[in-house]
């Protein structure tokens, strides 16, 4: 679950330092709308059997808000110097659980709310015809045989690129024996004439 842990002055330095990000990353004084929400506070205070029972009911009214989407409503957790840690993480674990997408981090606070988002039309499908025609047999066939043919061509080079060597040797002694052979035939010749 990836997180960001911010306080509140870094937010509003941040915001002050690139206002234009913020514009961007925020629009439409989004942090405003976000605290106007009618929340459900969860004040943790180091008790572990009443902050146990204030955790499972949180996790049931964010598994309520997450059913059914409301922009007026959310989870508020908030935590003091006296709360235990494993609240904390048994918090953070309730939102990873329930796959809360949206939630802010801020000083010793958790917000839990959500946005109704608009469904987006996928792409429609396309129509390739009848897959069994003997065109498409025809054209599978010729892909086949190019992928033969290119797989062939490259066995061939690499064949040759794997001997090349080794001919050119081969073919460099040879050539050296017939120049000698010819050259001694030369030399024969030369001092029967003698």
């Amino acid at each position: 679950m990836e997180m960001t842990w911010s306080s509140k002055s870094s937010v509003r330095d941040d915001s002050i330092s690139n206002p234009e990000f913020y514009s961007r990353m925020f629009p439409k004084r989004i942090f405003h709308k976000i605290f106007k929400r009618k929340y459900f506070d969860v004040v943790l205070k180091g008790n572990d059997e009443a902050d146990l029972q204030k955790l499972k009911t949180a996790e049931l009214k964010i598994k309520e808000l997450i059913s059914n989407p409301d922009t007026t409503a959310g989870v508020h957790f908030r935590f003091n110097s006296q709360t235990k840690y494993w609240s904390f993480i048994y918090a953070l674990n309730i939102l990873l659980k329930n796959d809360v997408r949206t939630h802010l981090n801020l000083d010793d606070y958790i917000w839990v709310f959500t946005f109704v988002h608009k469904k987006i039309k996928g792409p429609q499908a396309i129509d390739y015809g009848p897959v069994d025609s003997d065109d498409y047999k025809a054209m599978r066939m010729r892909e086949h045989a190019k992928k033969e043919d290119k797989e062939r061509q490259q066995n061939i080079i690499k064949y040759l690129n794997e001997y090349s060597f080794q001919y050119s040797v081969i073919l460099l002694i040879y050539s050296v024996l017939i120049v000698f052979s010819l050259r001694k035939l030369w030399v024969r010749s030369r001092s029967t004439k003698d």
